[in-house]
This record gives C-alpha cells, structure tokens and sequence, in this order.
C-alpha cells in the first residue's frame, strides 16, 4: 500500500461514520493531502472535532469549494516522522537557519501552514512541527510583504540545530 492509499484510508475510517450522510464523496489523494468535498451545512463541531486536533489538518479552500484532509501521522511510508508542535512547545524557539525552497513544496511535505500572519506582520506563513525524537522547529517567511510564492530562504526555529536539520533531511527525501 503506497503512501496515498495509507492517506485515503485514514480518511475512510476517520469520516466513516458521517459518509452514510454524504457528507463526503470521491476524495483524490496525493502523498501529503486527500481532498474531500464536504456540504457546507455538513460542517459541525463533530466534523471540526474530527479534523482540528494533532492528528488531523482541515483545510477550506473557498477557490474551489473543497476541504483538504491531511493525517499529520502518516508520513514515511506510516512511519511517523512529525505532528504539528503544540502551541506551548513553539516558545522560546529562536531563528537556527534557513532552507531555500518554494512555498508549494512546503506544503507537499508538511501540508498547509499552521499559523497565517502574525499579529505584527512580520510573518505570512508558518509551519510549528514536533518530529519523533521531540525536537520542535518552525518553518517561516520572515518581513516580506506577503507569502513568497517563489524560491525563498525560509527561515528555521528551533531549540536546538537538530531543527534544521529535520527540515533539511525531509527536504532532501522529496529531492528538493
């Protein structure tokens, strides 16, 4: 079973009790994101709850009218390699480095963004992940006048230089 089918059978089992409604239908896969369509008026708390949380990204994408589901935890052919850090465990992380690569690569290995702009502007996108061995990095643009959509020297936090290298390795994995 290849990453996508791993991919669309957590979706499966995640949404299973709510398809018999049709609150979903005919998902398309790719190694990071399943997208679903999912009625608007389909969209409660029991389905925020489903999706909202370490394990699982819900994203809205009002371009096209569809929900992208990512499992955080499937990566690695099942291995799991990251999950979005918690809020808490982000503080104190201070700028290590940076890696130059697009935005949609980005998304490709770790999914949408975590967090959109900050409060001051300074950042557009960012990216808080927890990896298995507990190092925490984020992943950020920093004083641009908006998402850099082309190739850019992102900026890496951690704790430690362990999260760089995280990144890097992942980064080296896609063939970036």
């Amino acid at each position: 079973m290849n990453m996508a089918q791993k991919q669309l059978e957590s979706v499966d089992k995640a949404l299973g009790a709510l398809a018999h409604n049709e609150v979903w239908t005919t998902p398309t896969t790719t190694e990071s994101w399943t997208r679903v369509w999912i009625r608007e008026e389909s969209v409660t708390n029991e389905v925020l709850e489903i999706f909202n949380n370490d394990t699982w990204t819900l994203e809205a994408d009002e371009s096209d009218g569809y929900y992208y589901v990512r499992n955080n935890r499937l990566m690695n052919d099942g291995i799991e390699l990251f999950t979005k850090a918690k809020s808490d465990a982000v503080i104190g992380t201070h700028f290590i480095g940076a890696v130059t690569t697009t935005y949609d690569e980005l998304i490709e290995i770790f999914g949408r963004e975590h967090m959109g702009e900050s409060g001051d502007g300074k950042i557009h996108a960012e990216w808080t992940l927890e990896f298995i061995d507990g190092t925490i990095a984020t992943i950020y643009d920093w004083k641009e006048s908006g998402i850099p959509w082309h190739e850019y020297d992102w900026h890496i936090g951690g704790h430690s230089p362990a999260a760089l290298k995280w990144v890097e390795l992942l980064l080296i994995k896609k063939g970036k």
